[in-house]
C-alpha cells in the first residue's frame, strides 16, 4: 500500500477500550496508540497511520472510530 508519511490524532473518550478500528473513506488505517493522553489522564487519544496516500486530493472524507465494537460517531476531515 502506498502510504503518505502522516498520522491522525484524535481526542476521545473511549476510556479503556481494548481493540479500536479506524476507517478513513472505507479504508482501514493503524492504529498506533489507543489510550490517555499525558499529562491529562482524563483525555483519551488515538494515533492512526500512516494515512493511505489516496487521500492526498481526496477531498472530504468520512472518518469512522470503533472502540470495542461501539462505533463512535462519524466525522468528515478535509485532505487537499
Amino acid at each position: 500500500m502506498d502510504c503518505v508519511r502522516s498520522a491522525l490524532y484524535l481526542g476521545t473518550g473511549f476510556d479503556t477500550a481494548k481493540k479500536v478500528t479506524v476507517t478513513i473513506n472505507g479504508q482501514s488505517v493503524p492504529v498506533l496508540y489507543g489510550g490517555p493522553q499525558s499529562p491529562s489522564a482524563d483525555i483519551d487519544q488515538i494515533n492512526a497511520g500512516p494515512l493511505p496516500a489516496s487521500l492526498k486530493g481526496a477531498g472530504t472524507v468520512n472518518v469512522q472510530v470503533t472502540a470495542d465494537g461501539q462505533a463512535a460517531n462519524p466525522v468528515t476531515l478535509t485532505f487537499q
